[in-house]
């Protein structure tokens, strides 16, 4: 639990400001927010690159990460908005995970990270099919190594998530 008057707090907050309004205003549907949620970057204090091979690692979060927010589409879209750059991509799940942007311009960078994200969504939960509009800003510095990627990709399923309900899936409980 983070405590309410810290300076953690306030920049949370402000993050969160963000992330609500643009999605309140980019949002076509009704406006419900499905989920918000705030992703720690991390250190690694040992063992870098050798937990998902299965080995050790000590990691500490740090004070400085994603906030994300989603809301439910009534299609098969995933639109993901950088609230601080007005950045976007747009995935058409209907399309073997598709991605391209609203103006027609190259998708930027980071978008490799959501689109990677929803297409394993897609792929290894069917069941949990839907559409989402997602906001996300961050104070974390990028390649600075504090798992500035990790903690998107994290942030992105936990959107995709929170509107799709993949966690309450058969094949979610039968890969955990």
């Amino acid at each position: 639990m983070i405590r309410p008057d810290t300076p953690l707090a306030a920049r949370i907050d402000s993050l969160r400001n963000a992330v609500v309004g643009t999605l309140r205003r980019c949002h076509a549907g009704n406006g419900d927010i499905a989920g918000c949620y705030f992703v720690p970057g991390r250190i690694e204090v040992l063992g870098k690159h050798t937990d998902y091979a299965g080995g050790r690692s000590l990691v500490a979060a740090v004070d400085r990460g994603f906030v994300i927010a989603s809301a439910r589409r009534a299609d098969n879209v995933v639109r993901v908005i950088d609230s601080v750059t007005g950045e976007q991509v747009v995935i058409n799940t209907d399309a073997a995970g598709d991605a391209g942007t609203d103006d027609g311009l190259s998708i930027p960078a980071w978008a490799t990270y959501p689109l990677t994200v929803v297409r394993r969504c897609t792929a290894n939960f069917p069941s949990a099919k839907g559409g989402a509009d997602i906001a996300f800003a961050s104070d974390l510095p990028q390649a600075a190594g504090l798992s500035s990627s990790s903690a998107l990709v994290v942030a992105v399923f936990l959107a995709v998530d929170a509107v799709r309900g993949i966690s309450a899936t058969p094949e979610y409980t039968a890969a955990i």
